[in-house]
């Protein structure tokens, strides 16, 4: 690992403080996140130059690099709207305008096809950088209980019975039928879907590819399984490689959901339904990534991760059980598919909520037809057991 791929995962690190310092309700936060987004772009143009000064131009820098602005820009934005200071639309346009090009360019990618960034499109995110912390300073520079004093209305003034007149209309509207509920529902929906987006984001980040490559593995999709698990790359790197990989995507599990319950929190606490699909969204994003051509993992460390935070005491017996059955019989695999498909049962025993069952079952239906060809290879007898390489 150089120095230009380290200031990369830098800007990789930076995003969930980003997120909690801005979320923040106080304007010393907000500062504290301006300094650590101003710092993010800065190491931005500083990979960059370094690596072509110091001729450390490589094949992970180069996939890293896009990886950390786009989950930059999208945890900065997104936080934003989370505290009111940005327009729903314009969220929407540039994420997925982001993440429609960096879909393109990692299917290009994957046929061979380099599709370099222009200089429009340099001076694109530069004015992004710029626009995004002149937004972040305002909100430190907030008066106390700015919000308040806008919407507050004059004594006698005009709109001053507006409240006597609405509680009146309650009784002859349908409920959430008022212009304002629903353009509130309609925000809550946007805020909602850009949590779940995020929490795809952190999902499809390719903790084993990474590691793979920082160990010297090439591409770690061309040894083995073909996928990014751990186990993968315990076969093809060796134990402190898988380790690594393994701690990450859960890492990246948990805190997918924790970021999509943030965005998408309220005075009453997270939305549980928004939780449970982000749990969902990250097990997707790690078996389907936009970063690898929607190729990845198997989603089993991930959705650890992402279940450990919604359904913990569900999840603690179906780890043991991975466990047991992993060190009796040496089939991770087989393991994996028995633990996934204890979790929902264990989530319904315990009465949990219906979103958070939901997701269980999602999340285990993922996990077993992502092992669909393990299954055929235990039912067969030629499943390698832990520790045993199998050839490409």
């Amino acid at each position: 690992m150089n120095l230009p791929i380290g200031l990369t995962l830098t800007r990789i690190v930076a995003v969930p403080l980003l997120i909690v310092f801005l979320i923040s309700s106080s304007r010393v936060h907000a500062l504290i996140a301006a300094a650590i987004f101003i710092l993010a772009a800065i190491t931005d143009w500083a990979d960059g130059m370094l690596a072509r000064r110091r001729n450390q131009v490589t094949t992970l820098g180069t996939l890293l690099d896009p990886i950390a602005d786009k989950l930059l820009v999208a945890a900065a934005l997104v936080s934003l709207l989370a505290i009111d200071k940005i327009d729903a639309w314009i969220v929407v346009v540039i994420v997925g305008r982001e993440l429609a090009v960096t879909g393109l360019r990692a299917v290009a990618a994957s046929v061979g096809v380099i599709v370099p960034a222009s200089r429009l499109a340099k001076w694109k995110t530069v004015s992004q950088y710029i626009a995004i912390t002149m937004l972040i300073v305002e909100k430190g520079f907030d008066p106390p209980g700015f919000h308040v004093a806008a919407t507050a209305i004059p004594v006698g003034g005009a709109g001053a019975h507006d409240h006597l007149r609405r509680r009146l209309l309650l009784p002859l509207l349908q409920e959430g039928r008022l212009p304002r509920d629903r353009a509130g529902r309609r925000t809550l929906v946007v805020i909602a879907i850009l949590a779940i987006g995020a929490a795809y984001l952190i999902g499809a980040v390719p903790i084993g590819y990474l590691i793979g490559r920082a160990f010297g593995v090439a591409d770690i999709r061309r040894h083995g399984s073909g996928t990014i698990g751990a186990t993968n790359v315990l076969r093809t790197a060796g134990w402190l490689p898988a380790i690594l990989t393994l701690a990450g995507d859960v890492a990246k599990g948990y805190l997918a959901v924790v970021a999509g319950a943030a965005l998408a929190s309220s005075p009453s606490g997270p939305d549980t339904g928004v939780m449970a699909a982000s749990a969902v969204a990250a097990v997707i994003g790690n078996c389907w990534s936009i970063f690898l051509g929607f190729r990845g993992g198997k989603g089993v460390a991930t959705g650890l991760g992402a279940l450990l935070k919604i359904v913990p005491l569900a999840v603690l017996p179906a780890a043991l059980v991975w466990l047991l059955v992993t060190i009796s019989f040496r089939y991770v695999s087989l393991g994996s598919v028995l633990a996934a498909s204890c979790v929902p049962l264990g989530a319904l025993l315990l009465g949990m909520p219906a979103p958070f069952v939901i997701a269980t079952f999602a999340v285990g239906a993922i996990i077993v037809g992502r092992h669909h060809a393990n299954i055929s290879r235990l039912l067969a007898g030629h499943e390698p057991k832990l520790g045993h390489r199998r050839s490409a």
